[in-house]
C-alpha cells in the first residue's frame, strides 16, 4: 500500500510551532479574562471595604474629619 510522501523536519517543527504559538494565543485569551475578573472583583471588595469603614464611622458618631485626624 503506498504511502504519501514523508515531511521534512522542518515542515513538522513549523507545524508543532504553530500549534503551540495558537495554544498559547488561547491561554492568553483565558488569562486576559481572568485578570478581568480579578480586577472587578477587587474593585468590589474595595468598594465593600469602605462602605462597611462608612458605617463604622457613622456609628462612633465622629465625622470623616474627626476620624482622618486621630489616623494621622
Amino acid at each position: 500500500m503506498p504511502r504519501g510522501q514523508k515531511k521534512a523536519p522542518l515542515d513538522v517543527i513549523n507545524e508543532q510551532l504553530a500549534k503551540v504559538n495558537s495554544q498559547i494565543e488561547n491561554h492568553q485569551e483565558k488569562i486576559n479574562k481572568l485578570k478581568e475578573q480579578k480586577n472587578d472583583l477587587l474593585k468590589q471588595k474595595q468598594e465593600q471595604e469602605l462602605l462597611a469603614l462608612s458605617e463604622k464611622i457613622k456609628e462612633s458618631g465622629k465625622t470623616v474629619e474627626e476620624v482622618l485626624k486621630a489616623i494621622e
